[in-house]
């Protein structure tokens, strides 16, 4: 698996807790997530939903969940965006959002494995 971007040095040594390359490539695809968001603000969801582009390829997408478990953007599943999320569990029986795991966060992630639809 290869993303089209590179990582910044200062990014390396954060990703360097991660003890497997695709976790450490996903982790930067989601923090370069952020750092669109707050660039470009919720212009960012429209990139974010382009099917094909870095954000949203086969098997790997984005979505977003605030952490009150509701859902702000998903690609796949538009019935989903508004609605609260916090008890949907992924095939491995796995919460995907962030209520409950993490504590004094003010942002973070979850991989999960949701059915790749669409």
């Amino acid at each position: 698996m290869i993303f089209p971007f590179s990582i910044s040095e200062a990014a390396t040594d954060k990703l360097s807790a991660y003890a497997y390359e695709d976790t450490r490539r996903l982790v930067a695809l989601v923090e370069q997530a952020a750092t669109l968001m707050e660039q470009k603000g919720e212009d960012a969801l429209r990139e974010f939903g382009q099917k094909g582009s870095r954000w949203f390829t086969d098997p790997y997408y984005l979505f977003i969940y605030q952490l009150d478990g509701t859902c702000v953007f998903h690609p796949v599943q538009a019935e989903w965006i508004g609605k609260n999320m916090s008890e949907l569990r992924d095939m491995n029986s796995a919460q995907t959002s962030v209520r409950g795991s993490f504590s004094d966060a003010t942002t973070g992630f979850i991989i999960s494995f949701l059915p790749f639809a669409g």
